[in-house]
């Protein structure tokens, strides 16, 4: 490991102070550790990605009413008509487009 030669100054409160303390205490680790660990370690969210997670949840209920519908109106479906194919492309691109982003 590299050795540390640069010094960073943070502002807490008391209170994070304390709870900063208490979780360095609990792992057996100096302060520093811990906060180099915690902000080096960890991935951060941006304000983007927490916009794309509720278009995805707003997008993930449509989905959900759309699959209700159908399964309440199974018996009324031609599973090889053109809206339903077109249904389940556009259900596939989605998920598609879902999993190309968790995948980043």
């Amino acid at each position: 490991m590299a050795k540390k030669t640069r010094k960073i100054s943070l502002r807490v409160s008391d209170i994070e102070y304390g709870i900063l303390r208490e979780k360095a205490k609990k792992i057996d680790r100096p302060l520093s550790y811990l906060i180099r660990k915690v902000v080096l370690d960890k991935q951060i969210t941006s304000k983007c990605d927490i916009e794309m997670v509720f278009e995805l949840k707003k997008i993930g209920t449509n989905l959900n009413q759309i699959a209700k519908w159908l399964n309440t109106n199974r018996h009324f479906i031609d599973e090889n008509s053109g809206e339903m194919i077109t249904i389940t492309n556009v259900i596939n691109k989605v998920y598609s487009l879902i999993s190309l982003i968790y995948d980043r």
